[in-house]
């Protein structure tokens, strides 16, 4: 399963803004005494993500304070101080966002400028160029405000805290639907965890996280709360597939089989016109199914409609039929417990009718049922939300039943399925 984390660059921007000093220095130029500087913003600094890289124009205004022994450095026999000179550049950092494998960020940044206006100083008519003097000094800054943003990126966009949101929802229960009592169990596993380098495109970071999973859809059970583990470290890898083969069970509660079927009809042509179920109760006996139910039949005998109660034990072998994967029943054995002298004398005579009639009516009730099963899964994995910024995302392409396990308070169902299934968790 996939969990994607996307983050989009316009939300950084925001908040980059926004956590930035004013201003972003303000102290002495190095080697130099009586030299001071104050950076300040000249505006927001303007994001964009594009080549997996992100982009940061920053428009900044230098407040240069030149004492008369700093000028005099730089100009030889000028002996005059500068109260004040405005300098503003656009200075452009590229960062190489990255993560290492304990999910913490690690920038990669690099900066540099462009003169939005070449600094000029007159002095008694003569013009004094200072951009070449001043280009080590605007370099520092440049680099003093790209570990700002360094710092920023490093410590708040916390890339682990995203992923643990998904790995805690990973081991939720999910519920699909109520009438099924149907909640879904991804059992996500600790070990092999894979994660794609961080990509940015179209105004979007994105990250890939891979998580192998074992799903498991429980019919009838109440949902299970588990204590996710500490969230793992992860492999690196270049690229992850988008949809997967997916080894899934159901599992269905004898109890709630009982609770479903009661007061169920089913309706056929012949003899045996119809068969209410008043009560069913399962159980497993050395990996076969026993099953009691008590019954109402309609019968049509000699051009007389009789409805009559029984209540019949039922021993069976449920499997999976190929190539069809549906589910095969096969009764081992059929015994009445009570009934009138009629029912006994017909179950005598159309012995074989009857079991093809019981083997049939499972066989009908699977076929009925397994595609509405699957159709309530497929239909809640798709943009589902999980949380103000959490959606499921699935598309269930194939679903056959592979084997079937008979267990002592349900049915188990074993299932192949090929799924593209993503958790996609946006900014927050």
């Amino acid at each position: 399963m996939n969990l994607t984390i996307q983050i989009p660059i316009i939300d950084i921007a925001r908040k980059i803004n926004k956590v930035l000093p004013s201003p972003l220095y303000k102290g002495d130029v190095a080697d130099y005494e009586d030299f001071t500087i104050i950076v300040q913003k000249r505006g927001d600094f303007r994001l964009k993500a594009e080549n997996d890289s992100i982009f940061v124009e920053a428009p900044i205004r230098a407040e240069l304070f030149i004492g008369p022994k700093a000028l005099l450095s730089l100009f030889a026999g000028l002996v005059k101080k500068i109260e004040e000179i405005d300098v503003d550049i656009t200075a452009i950092y590229e960062i190489k966002p990255d993560i290492n494998t304990k999910w913490q960020l690690v920038p990669k940044i690099k900066g540099r400028f462009i003169w939005d206006k070449n600094p000029v100083f007159s002095l008694a008519g003569l013009k004094l160029p200072l951009a070449h003097y001043l280009d080590w000094v605007i370099e520092g800054q440049i680099k003093s405000v790209g570990k700002t943003i360094e710092k920023y990126l490093r410590e708040q966009l916390k890339i682990e805290e995203y992923v643990e949101i998904g790995w805690k929802i990973m081991h939720e229960a999910i519920e699909i639907d109520k009438n099924y009592a149907l909640n879904l169990y991804f059992h996500p596993e600790a070990n092999h965890i894979y994660a794609t380098p961080i990509a940015c495109q179209g105004g979007i970071l994105k990250a890939v996280v891979s998580v192998p999973l074992f799903p498991e859809a429980a019919i009838g059970a109440p949902p299970i709360t588990t204590v996710p583990p500490k969230l793992p470290d992860f492999e690196p890898v270049a690229k992850l597939p988008v949809s997967s083969d997916l080894s899934a069970s159901a599992t269905v509660m004898y109890d709630f089989v009982s609770r479903f079927l009661a007061g169920k009809s089913f309706e056929f042509e012949g003899f045996l016109q119809k068969i209410h179920i008043n009560s069913v109760k399962m159980s497993e006996n050395k990996g076969d199914l026993h099953t009691e139910i008590a019954l109402a039949l309609s019968i049509s005998l000699w051009g007389f409609a009789i409805k009559t109660p029984l209540t019949c034990e039922i021993v069976a072998d449920i499997g999976v039929s190929t190539p069809l994967k549906n589910l095969s029943f096969k009764l081992l054995n059929i015994r009445i417990l009570s009934g009138n002298f009629l029912i006994k004398w017909a179950f005598y005579f159309y012995e074989k009718k009857i079991r093809s009639l019981i083997s049939t009516t499972i066989e009908r009730l699977y076929e009925k049922y397994f595609p509405q099963i699957k159709e309530v899964i497929a239909k809640n994995l798709d943009a589902r939300a999980l949380g103000k910024y959490v959606f499921l995302n699935g598309k269930l392409k194939t679903f056959d039943l592979h084997e079937t396990v008979i267990n002592e308070n349900e049915i188990e169902l074993h299932v192949q399925a090929n799924a593209n299934v993503a958790i996609t968790i946006g900014n927050f």
